[in-house]
């Protein structure tokens, strides 16, 4: 029986935004609710405490992974990206291949493959492609652009939460929170200024996680093109 395995991944791209959103969520359920009272926060020496709150952290970051393959906002690029029908779409359009590399594409495949190919949607292509790498010596390069790419999503979804606890929150003038014989007096302005850090976070999340994806697509199209070359080059 083998032990339980764990990554980076684990860490960076569920526990981190995980916790983000715990208390995201948190701050959102006391505004709500009791924003008269004082938070009392005790302080953290209890393993069965930390224990409960990393494992619900891990889950509330599989939960916002889950929220991002849902949003096409934060879903993976495609090769070929529909063409924006208003403002907001235009915002959000990301980099994709160009039109060039998309039409060798179509041919490398339709010449390798069968013209039948040519009849997958972008994204079966993509995947046609992203497996070719198992052929090249760079395979692991992948799973950073997934890894990065997935924490950048994570961050971005629990970024935004945590924006919009925020402005909830400008409706209560002051809040308290007291840790041991401690008192922290957390005022509007200071909620403000942590407001405006979360859009920023938010955006600049976004564009890293977007670059990540787009770097998997370039990559394994452009490692596509030298094993095609290869190939021709064993053959003749």
């Amino acid at each position: 029986m083998t032990g339980i395995r764990t990554s980076l991944y684990d860490l960076f791209g569920y526990l981190f935004p995980g916790t983000i959103v715990i208390l995201a969520v948190r701050l959102l359920i006391w505004v709500c609710f009791y924003p008269q009272l004082s938070l009392t926060v005790e302080p953290l020496n209890n393993i069965v405490v930390i224990s409960l709150l990393i494992g619900l952290s891990y889950v509330a970051g599989h939960i916002l992974h889950s929220i991002g393959n849902f949003l096409p906002a934060t879903r993976s690029t495609r090769m070929i990206e529909p063409n924006a029908k208003n403002i907001f779409q235009r915002i959000l359009k990301r980099k994709t291949i160009s039109l060039t590399a998309a039409k060798l594409v179509d041919e490398t495949i339709k010449e390798k493959l069968g013209i039948q190919y040519l009849a997958l949607e972008s994204e079966e292509k993509f995947s046609l492609l992203d497996e070719a790498r198992s052929f090249t010596e760079k395979e692991n390069d992948r799973e950073v652009y997934i890894y990065h790419e997935g924490f950048y999503r994570g961050m971005t979804i629990a970024c935004s939460i945590l924006f919009l606890s925020l402005l909830v929150s400008f409706f209560v003038k002051d809040l308290t929170i007291i840790s041991g014989k401690m008192h922290f007096i957390v005022i509007k302005k200071e909620r403000v200024v942590l407001a405006i850090a979360a859009v920023v976070a938010t955006i600049g999340f976004w564009k890293r996680m977007t670059r990540f994806s787009h770097y998997r697509i370039t990559r394994a199209v452009m490692r596509w093109f030298i094993f095609i070359n290869n190939i021709k080059n064993l053959n003749e």
